[in-house]
């Protein structure tokens, strides 16, 4: 599927240098980044979701007190 993007030819160039010898070597650096950022945001989910019960509030706290 071609699409059309507005992507920094430097930095596209500096990703391509990362993959000789692909057939398409810009669709490579594309994927591999799109796949790197996927699972970047997936771990800081689960690292979010790992801390549920972990944190004890005090009964008492009240965050109008501190303004």
């Amino acid at each position: 599927m071609a699409r059309v993007s507005n992507i920094d030819d430097d930095l596209l160039e500096a990703a391509v240098n990362y993959f000789p010898g692909f057939p398409s070597p810009e669709a490579a650096a594309i994927n591999a980044a799109l796949k790197d950022r996927i699972e970047k945001h997936k771990k800081g989910i689960e690292d979010l979701m790992a801390l549920q019960g972990t944190i004890v509030f005090d009964d008492d706290y009240d965050p109008h007190t501190r303004r």
